[in-house]
C-alpha cells in the first residue's frame, strides 16, 4: 500500500463492476434469479447455442416449480398425468379398472399415489440394502408356512382345539410345531451368527420360551365359540404356491369387490355355528389402527371379511363376519382386534376393553366393510385417471417410512394445496 497507488473494494465494488458477469455459472444464476423474480423476463443477449439450452431449461423449472404452488396449471407436474399422454398410454390407464389388485397395492396407493406410480406403474427397479441373519420376509413365511402345516395336519387327523387338550396333548402339540419349525429353519443352511439368534428366538433356549411356544399357550387360553378351520386361504391368481394354500376353501378365481377384482391370502378363518373371524399373522411390531382402516389407508381385513363371507357363501355356508384379529408373532406374543361387533366379544374374540375397532353391532361392522368397498373402487377409478400425486403431509409419517422413493419424489417441495 505504501508502493503502490491503489483503491480498496474489499467491502464495495464499483458500480460497473457489480454489474459484470465473469463465468458462466454466474450468467445462470442471474438470468434465473431475473426469472424467478419476475415470470415475464426474457432473455435478449446474445450467447453461444448450448448455453441457451441451459437457459431454457432453467425456464422450464422455474415454471414447474412455479405450477406447483397452484392447482389447475401444468397437472402432469402435480401428479395429473392423463391429459399429457399419448392416446396409447392413456388407454393402458384405462385398462386397469380391469386389472386384479392386491390389497397391498391398493394399500400402497391409498398412503401415496407416487409410490404406486413409481412401484406398479414405471416399475423403476430398487437396489435393496442386504440384511444379515434371517430377514424380516423369510421370519415371516417360515412362520406362515409351519403354522400353515401344523393346522392343517391337526385338521386332517380331526384333533381338538388347543384350548379343549389336556397336558400332554397340550406339549405334543408343542413339541410337534417346534419339530416342524426347527426342520424348515434347518434348511436355511447358513452360518451366519445372527441367524442362531433369531432361531433361539423362534424356538427358545433352555428355560427361555420361543415364540412357538408363547404362541400355542396363547392359542391355548383363547377359549371361544369359533375355532381355527380354514389356513391360509387364497382366491384369485399369484398369491403364492398351491402346496400352502387351503385347498377347502380357497378359489382360483379373484372376488369382486364392488366392479374391481381383488385376490390376496387370509392367514387364518375361524369358524363357529352363525359366524366367522379373520385372522392376520404379524411379525412386525406395528399393527394398522382402527383410524387407519376408516380412513381408507388399511383395508386388508374388512375386505378380507366381505370375501370370506362371499365365498362361504358360494359353498352355501351362510355365515356372518364378527371379527378380524391381528396376532402378533413375537415376544410377547400378543392379539389386537382391529375390527369387531360388539355383540359377539368373547365368543368370536377375546374382549380387553373398549376400543373404537368394537362396534355396537352388525350393521355398524358392515357399514365400515362397505366403506372399505367405495375405498377400493375409488383408488382404482383414480389409478385408471392417472391420478398420482405425492402423498399429503398428513400421510408422510405413515407413507414415508423405509420408501424407496424418496428421494426422487419432491415430497421436501411438497406444494401448499393441501396446507
Amino acid at each position: 500500500l505504501k508502493i503502490l497507488d491503489c483503491r480498496d473494494w474489499q467491502n464495495t465494488l464499483p458500480e460497473k463492476m457489480t454489474n459484470a458477469v465473469y463465468t458462466e455459472e454466474e450468467l445462470l444464476q442471474r438470468i434465473g434469479n431475473n426469472k424467478r423474480i419476475n415470470p415475464a423476463y426474457k432473455n435478449n443477449i446474445p450467447l453461444d447455442e448450448r448455453i441457451l439450452r441451459h437457459i431454457e431449461f432453467i425456464f422450464k423449472a422455474i415454471e414447474i416449480e412455479s405450477s406447483r404452488t397452484t392447482s389447475d396449471k401444468m397437472l402432469e407436474y402435480n401428479g395429473k398425468i392423463y391429459e399429457a399422454l399419448t392416446d396409447s398410454s392413456k388407454k393402458l390407464l384405462e385398462n386397469t379398472l380391469d386389472k386384479t389388485y392386491s390389497i397391498t397395492q391398493l394399500e400402497k396407493y391409498a398412503k401415496c399415489p407416487f409410490k404406486y406410480f413409481a412401484d406398479n406403474i414405471l416399475r423403476l427397479n430398487v437396489s435393496k440394502e442386504l440384511e444379515e441373519g434371517i430377514t424380516p420376509i423369510e421370519k415371516g413365511s417360515i412362520l406362515h408356512e409351519v403354522l400353515f402345516q401344523f393346522y392343517i395336519n391337526r385338521r386332517k387327523q380331526n384333533l381338538p382345539p388347543l384350548f379343549e387338550c389336556n397336558e400332554d396333548e397340550f406339549n405334543e402339540a408343542v413339541k410337534n410345531l417346534i419339530d416342524l419349525t426347527r426342520t424348515r429353519l434347518d434348511s436355511l443352511e447358513t452360518t451366519d451368527l445372527l441367524y442362531f439368534l433369531e432361531k433361539e428366538l423362534i424356538l427358545g433356549v433352555g428355560n427361555r420360551k420361543g415364540i412357538i411356544q408363547e404362541f400355542l399357550e396363547a392359542e391355548k387360553k383363547r377359549k371361544l365359540n369359533v375355532v381355527p378351520a380354514y389356513f391360509e386361504v387364497a382366491f384369485g391368481s399369484r398369491v403364492g404356491s398351491a402346496n400352502l394354500t387351503d385347498p377347502e376353501l380357497s378359489k382360483k378365481e379373484p372376488v369382486l369387490v364392488g366392479n374391481i377384482k381383488v385376490r390376496g391370502k387370509i392367514d387364518r378363518v375361524e369358524v363357529g355355528d352363525e359366524f366367522f373371524s379373520v385372522v392376520d399373522y404379524k411379525t412386525g411390531s406395528k399393527f394398522d389402527d382402527f383410524a387407519d382402516i376408516e380412513s381408507g389407508l388399511a383395508l386388508q381385513l374388512p375386505i378380507y371379511l366381505f370375501a370370506v363371507e362371499k365365498i362361504l357363501s358360494e359353498q352355501n355356508k351362510q355365515l356372518k363376519p364378527a371379527a378380524a384379529i391381528y396376532y402378533g408373532l413375537k415376544i410377547p406374543v400378543t392379539e389386537k382386534v382391529a375390527l369387531a361387533n360388539s355383540e359377539l366379544k368373547n365368543k368370536a374374540y377375546i374382549h380387553t376393553q373398549k376400543q373404537a375397532a368394537v362396534l355396537e353391532n352388525e350393521t355398524e361392522l358392515r357399514q365400515i366393510i362397505t366403506k372399505s368397498i367405495s375405498y377400493v373402487n375409488e383408488y382404482v377409478k383414480s389409478i385408471s385417471k392417472g391420478e398420482f400425486q405425492i402423498t399429503t403431509q398428513e400421510k408422510m409419517k405413515k407413507a414415508c417410512n423405509y420408501c424407496s422413493f424418496d428421494m426422487i419424489c419432491r415430497k421436501q417441495n411438497r406444494n401448499s394445496l393441501d396446507d
